[in-house]
């Protein structure tokens, strides 16, 4: 990874409102951006100079979009530049046969992203802020020349080595502003260490994590909107890049939960390969006024691989440079019944937009959130699948309607081992049975007892609608957190996650724990008073899945001005 800090002048160029105000602009860069010199780095052993870097115009093909002047909003944004520097330039050198092409965003279909916003500044000017992301593969050859990619070192003739790299893939990203930096509203003691050159992993707090959409439609059969919300379990891996001035670049990702080993859920057609699994998410209830209901199952938000979520993050804030882009699949029955119903379903994945930082939590972890949101027209006319299994006979929007989708993320890093123990209550042997109630309603009791110093963990789970139990016998891994108010003494913890292998015995299936039958099991419990959560998940939900989300959708919101 590798980012530079640019300089420079951009000109914009508007033309006449027409009939509904709204105006085209064209953007240039006199003379061009000049960048600080950078270093293209990787975690391990990979150090390459990228230096003289400059971002010029693209003769004849200019960068242009839509303003509407009443809403300040930009559609149509396509933004084309060409990036100069070393680093580039030893590709190429490396690849003779490689053709220099100017980097356009959002690029090809599904291949990018972009956005840009005006904003009015006390003296009357304007300010711009633009951003953009494009997926650039250099394919397995050219011209018959296998791909390369350069290392760091070579010959007195500037010749550098290299090493076989087919099917490598370039992430250009920009990202500019004429707006001047805001300043950090946090306390020296509450500035997040940002690690550099490496790659963390993040356990989420479940009951701030989730991904869901509100149902602005206008069907006569469902009587109003509905909002449909399911909590994800699963890990965050983001990679730090080189620090550059005082920001670290970095790229986000999802994964399923910790030694999960389970297959489900499987992926849907309309993903494209290579889509990874990413979070997973339980079982939900979608309901509109009028009693529509659909029983949403096998739900995960999986990371789109050509769209990688790509940043960078104030080291002296802990802020991410105004809004994260970060494009994700809704992955679930629904969406395929959508695609199936109504042709004009974009196939892309959602764009989720929204404000990220990190902060330092209550024990000094490194602690991430997010709140993204993406805004779709849904038109009269369109179709609207029914709960049925095929989605037939599809509902008809009588108007004018919307979507939003939202992805909330709260996820925090531990670089200690937290010690005490977690419970429900009475002792290792014979802890406490706890009962509660699924956000479905199903009736469900657990017990839990875990040593963090020895990593012991005595866990039994009951669901009385599946009359089943679970019992865990060989943990696979285990992540102990913080929530987000948490109280817990320093080096202890509130807030544990782990998964599993157990038996899973029902009134059918008595002798199974003799045959030694195993079962995954992925769980997280908060014992916080302020923030209680319970989410359990025995062979990824297809065999029981509970959770006790909140009902106010203001509690899954993560707070980001801690």
């Amino acid at each position: 990874m590798t980012d530079s800090h640019l300089a420079g002048s951009i000109r914009i160029r508007f033309s006449e409102p027409d009939e509904n105000n709204e105006c085209r602009f064209e953007i240039t860069h006199p003379g061009g951006l000049v960048g600080d010199d950078a270093v293209l780095t990787a975690p391990k052993f990979f150090k390459l100079p990228n230096q003289c870097n400059r971002v010029t115009d693209v003769a004849g093909l200019l960068s242009t979009g839509q303003l509407n002047l009443d809403t300040g909003v930009v559609t149509d944004f396509n933004y084309n530049t060409q990036f100069i520097n070393t680093a580039t330039a030893t590709l190429g050198g490396v690849n003779p046969n490689l053709p220099g092409i100017p980097i356009m965003f959002p690029g090809a279909p599904n291949g990018g992203s972009t956005w840009a916003r005006f904003d009015q500044r006390d003296d009357g000017l304007l300010d711009i802020t633009l951003a953009g992301n494009t997926f650039l593969p250099l394919g397995l050859e050219f011209d018959g020349d296998p791909i390369r990619f350069p290392l760091p070192f070579g010959n007195p003739k500037l010749q550098c080595a290299s090493i076989v790299a087919r099917g490598t893939v370039l992430h250009p990203h920009i990202h500019l502003s004429t707006r001047k930096s805001s300043m950090s509203s946090l306390t020296e003691d509450q500035v997040p260490e940002i690690p550099v050159n490496s790659v963390v992993e993040f356990s989420p707090f479940v009951r701030k994590t989730n991904f869901g959409d509100i149902f602005g439609l206008k069907i006569d059969e469902m009587g109003g909107e509905g909002t449909g919300r399911s909590h994800l379990m699963g890990r965050l891996r983001i990679q730090f890049g080189a620090r550059s001035g005082d920001t670290v670049s970095m790229a986000l990702s999802f994964l399923p939960p910790g030694g999960f080993l389970s297959e489900e859920p499987k992926p849907l057609p309309y993903l494209p390969p290579g889509t990874p699994r990413g979070m997973v998410g339980f079982n939900e209830q979608l309901t509109f006024p009028k009693g529509v209901t659909y029983n949403q199952k096998n739900l995960s938000s999986a990371m789109d691989p050509n769209n990688l979520a790509i940043c960078a993050v104030n080291v002296r804030t802990g802020e991410i440079l105004d809004e994260l882009l970060c494009r994700s699949f809704v992955v679930q029955k629904l969406f395929v019944n959508l695609i199936d119903v109504e042709p004009c379903t974009p196939g892309d994945s959602f764009l989720y937009q929204g404000p990220a930082r990190f902060t330092r939590g209550h024990d000094g972890e490194l602690v991430f959130a997010l709140n993204g949101e993406v805004f779709i027209p849904y038109p009269k006319g369109f179709k609207f699948p029914a709960p049925t299994e095929d989605g037939r006979p599809a509902f008809d929007v009588v108007g004018d309607s919307v979507l939003d989708p939202f992805l909330r993320v709260l996820a925090s890093n531990r670089p200690t081992k937290a010690t005490g123990v977690i419970k429900t209550g009475g002792n290792a042997k014979a802890p406490t049975w706890k009962d509660d109630v699924s956000s479905i309603g199903q009736a469900f009791r657990y017990r839990l007892h875990a040593n963090l110093e020895k990593s012991e963990v005595f866990f039994e789970y009951e669901n009385k609608e599946d009359e089943g139990i679970f019992k865990l016998h060989h943990l696979s891994w285990v992540s102990a957190t913080n929530s987000p108010h948490s109280t817990a003494a320093p080096g202890s913890t509130d807030t544990i996650t782990f998964s599993g292998f157990g038996t899973w015995i029902t009134n059918s299936n008595t002798e199974q724990h003799a045959r030694g039958d195993q079962h995954q099991v992925a769980v997280q419990i908060s014992t916080s008073k302020e923030e209680p959560y319970v989410g359990i998940m025995v062979n990824a939900g297809t065999t029981s899945n509970v959770n006790t989300k909140p009902p106010a959708i203001a509690d899954s919101i993560p707070d980001l001005s801690q």
